[in-house]
């Protein structure tokens, strides 16, 4: 039998996940500041990429390649397989939009023609879809720890949440607020909306109500905000300059302490290491 979730008592959920998040992350690191990167891995390209994520399972890297619906997948320095493709067959895809890290560490891909996003393993094998039968132009997304889907929705102009276990759409807002957002991105307790032609972050706590904007690409790391710069990643509670490169940055991620920076032909995988003030 279906039970029908309460709209009210999911709402309720939510804010009591945000108010614990909240706590222990303060808790966690708000006497800490950047101190430096460490390495995790470096790739060098022969193609351009659209995207980078990295997973911790297996130290994995997917690659979506600029201008293409294939999704490279590197292990230790190295591309273990290439998936995608133009298709309709558990691997390709018709219009590849977006692609993000699940919490288990597998990778999920975003097909916005058709209305599904796809799941793989870390080797590539297709695992699942979940299908989003209520949305028209999904375009990103993004998915938090808890398994709550992000999806910024073209058509309607406005994000929706869906919860992945049941398939439901649970709220939705920011209805006409972006113009033409190119990256949505969940930290623990926000969730951030890049638009790359007015360059400015628009900022929303994981409820959906506004906060502010902040100029420039900004991510999180807990009470920690960084911005990318044309040649290195500032830290914003501080200014410290970190990832210093000749060559121009042109996306970043920030996930978990782990920071996802890529240009023309390079991936840069970083843990951030932290001091105490």
């Amino acid at each position: 039998m279906m039970i029908k979730i309460n709209r009210f008592f999911v709402l309720f959920v939510f804010a009591l996940l945000f108010l614990i998040s909240c706590t222990t992350l303060n808790e966690v690191n708000s006497n800490l500041i950047p101190e430096k990167l460490t390495i995790i891995s470096q790739i060098s390209l022969q193609i351009t990429p659209q995207k980078c994520c990295f997973s911790t399972k297996d130290q994995t890297v997917f690659v979506w390649e600029k201008n293409s619906a294939r999704i490279h997948i590197y292990r230790q320095g190295k591309r273990i397989n290439t998936i995608g493709g133009m298709g309709f067959d558990n691997s390709n895809f018709s219009r590849l939009v977006d692609i993000a890290v699940s919490p288990d560490g597998n990778l999920l891909a975003l097909d916005g023609f058709q209305e599904k996003i796809k799941k793989f393993d870390t080797d590539g094998k297709w695992l699942a879809d979940f299908r989003l039968t209520k949305l028209s132009q999904p375009i990103l997304f993004d998915i938090s720890g808890d398994d709550t889907i992000y999806i910024y929705d073209d058509n309607r102009k406005e994000i929706v949440v869906h919860n992945s276990l049941t398939g439901e759409e649970t709220f939705s807002f920011g209805k006409f607020m972006f113009e033409h957002p190119t990256q949505l991105s969940v930290s623990r307790n926000n969730v951030l909306v890049y638009e790359k032609e007015s360059d400015v972050t628009h900022i929303f706590d994981i409820l959906g109500q506004f906060e502010n904007d902040i100029s420039g690409n900004i991510q999180f790391d807990g009470n920690q905000h960084f911005a990318l710069r044309k040649f290195y990643l500032e830290n914003l509670n501080g200014g410290k300059k970190l990832a210093i490169s000749p060559q121009a940055w042109k996306g970043f991620q920030i996930q978990s302490g782990v920071v996802v920076l890529y240009s023309e032909n390079k991936v840069l995988i970083d843990k951030i290491d932290y001091a105490k003030k």
